[in-house]
């Protein structure tokens, strides 16, 4: 577990699973769990090698507390870092693991004081389909967690991006935080520069209102250098 996160050293090992029917259109409650606790581990498989439209078109939410808004919001397949619609490509990191074509698992640390709840909802070219949830999370005493920081994430698309233009926004966060990691995706529809791997990363930092400008404060020296 990251040290940066300050959580209880007593906890009760918790685990949750669940098989949910989707159809086109439908919105599905996957489970709720009662806080305070932290989620450990996220495991997500269909029942057959997925499809591009239940990659892209499943869309996982995650709303913690007593929030109206998730904090998780993103398609299935590219939260578990499995872009453009594929059903597979390995993945080993410290917080994400790929099975081959079936399973998907994620190992950010989630903690909640109240409350967990999970669900998806399918778009209109999913498949019924059965989706299975694996939750392993810790259970802490009343009034034990302290952690303040929760976790985020989020998926945007340009479609298409402007050739020569402005740069392309990953992220834009305001509070107190840590950027655990992005993932990325590029389709080249202009074949004639092959898309330029020298637009470099750039990160602007603020600690106050009024104090961004125009310069970043880390800047990568290309498109690939990031990873």
């Amino acid at each position: 577990m990251p040290q940066f996160l300050d959580l209880p050293k007593r906890f009760v090992p918790a685990r949750a699973t669940t098989k949910k029917s989707l159809s086109a259109g439908s919105r599905v409650s996957v489970v709720t769990l009662d806080g305070p606790g932290c989620i450990r581990r996220l495991w997500v498989t269909m029942a057959k090698q997925p499809q591009p439209a239940q990659m892209r078109q499943i869309i996982l939410r995650i709303y913690w507390d007593d929030a109206g808004v998730p904090a998780v919001e993103a398609p299935v397949g590219d939260f578990f870092g499995i872009l453009h619609g594929l059903s597979f490509y390995p993945i080993n990191s410290r917080y994400i693991v790929t099975q081959h074509s079936s399973a998907y698992t994620a190992f950010f640390p989630m903690p909640f004081h109240r409350r967990a709840h999970l669900e998806v909802e399918a778009g209109p070219a999913v498949p019924d389909t059965p989706l299975y949830v694996g939750i392993d999370w810790h259970r802490y005493p009343a009034g034990s967690l302290a952690e303040e920081m929760r976790f985020h994430a989020a998926f945007r698309r340009e479609f298409r991006c402007e050739a020569w233009g402005e740069g392309y926004r990953l992220l834009d966060a305001t509070g107190q935080g840590r950027l655990l990691g992005f993932n990325f995706g590029v389709r080249v529809y202009d074949d004639r520069c092959r898309w330029s791997h020298a637009g470099g990363d750039a990160i602007y930092i603020a600690n106050g209102p009024g104090e961004l400008d125009a310069f970043a404060h880390l800047r990568g020296g290309g498109g690939e250098d990031v990873f």
